[in-house]
């Protein structure tokens, strides 16, 4: 499983490269029409980039578990050895990591309204 989530998460941030810089590296020379094209990129851009970070800590994790099972087998790790501890603290910290950051790119209170920093600046 580490294998193919890795491999899922490294094609959807293949295709956000990709995408990103053609919608604003080549296509900056066409403002005008690029302006609409990545306005409506934006809730796209936004689910992709959310998932691709969830599926990196899913492939962390998975990485995590596997390398502790072929380190030290489930009889072993069973036993709560500090390799396990470690493991399982790393893995924890992860969880949260992966809460806190869909929290804060959902959550309407830490948004930033950007448009009045754009008209701030014209």
């Amino acid at each position: 499983m580490h294998s193919w989530i890795g491999l899922v998460t490294m094609g959807l941030f293949a295709i956000q490269f990709v995408v990103g810089f053609f919608s604003f590296l080549v296509l900056l020379c066409c403002e005008g029409a690029t302006a609409a094209f990545r306005a409506a990129l934006v809730p796209i851009h936004a689910s992709f980039g959310l998932t691709t970070f969830m599926l990196a800590v899913a492939a962390c994790l998975t990485g995590l578990t596997e390398r502790v099972f072929d380190v030290l087998g489930w009889s072993e790790y069973s036993k709560w050895p500090h390799e396990g501890i470690v493991v399982n603290t790393l893995a924890m910290v992860l969880v949260a990591l992966g809460i806190l950051v869909s929290y804060a790119v959902r959550s309407p209170v830490l948004r930033v309204d950007t448009k009045v920093y754009v008209t701030e600046r014209l």
